[in-house]
């Protein structure tokens, strides 16, 4: 699908880009402003997400008001949940012509970013930090955190202590950002 365009929306830390735990299959911080921006901005829209994405959802449930396309390998194994379009690569373009007129959001995780980054015109992105990145799992860093790619120019870090933009829940600083023209 050649005119396909989407946006992402993303937290992500700074400056390493961690946007979750492997092992848990968790986000690393829940900041209320951050869900409550989520929930505002993708409303009414399409989510795409993985499977893994899917089932870190507060009781494997579909996100309310959206279109939720859950892409995944295997189709057959993820019946029986309503409101959700699980598909593969190979269907998920003719889904998302279903809804031609809602805006189109990929929410992760790791690799979506990476498959759908062509298509992406506009990144809701909120810069964490900061966030204790430790090795609880006692393996590899890289294959214990899930990575935004490296595929976008970070901003300065004196963001974090700019106070018109920096915000603060419980000792965690955070910047909402919205990159365009990618």
């Amino acid at each position: 699908m050649t005119d396909f365009r989407c946006s992402y929306i993303v937290a992500a830390s700074y400056p390493d880009l961690v946007i979750g735990d492997r092992q848990t299959n968790q986000l690393l911080w829940r900041i209320p402003e951050d869900m409550a921006r989520f929930r505002e901005i993708t409303m009414g829209s399409i989510v795409i997400m993985g499977r893994r994405t899917f089932d870190s959802l507060p009781g494997r449930k579909p996100l309310v008001g959206r279109v939720n396309i859950v892409l995944t390998r295997n189709v057959n194994a993820v019946n029986g949940v309503k409101g959700v379009h699980f598909c593969d690569m190979s269907t998920v373009f003719d889904i998302v012509k279903q809804y031609i007129d809602k805006p189109v959001f990929v929410i992760g995780g790791e690799d979506l970013y990476r498959l759908f980054w062509k298509y992406c015109t506009c990144l809701y992105i909120t810069f964490v930090k900061p966030v204790c990145i430790e090795n609880t799992h006692g393996n590899d860093v890289i294959a214990t955190y899930a990575k935004f790619p490296d595929v976008i120019k970070l901003p300065d870090e004196d963001i974090f202590e700019d106070t018109d933009i920096c915000r603060s829940y419980k000792g965690i600083k955070y910047v909402f950002m919205t990159m365009s023209n990618l």
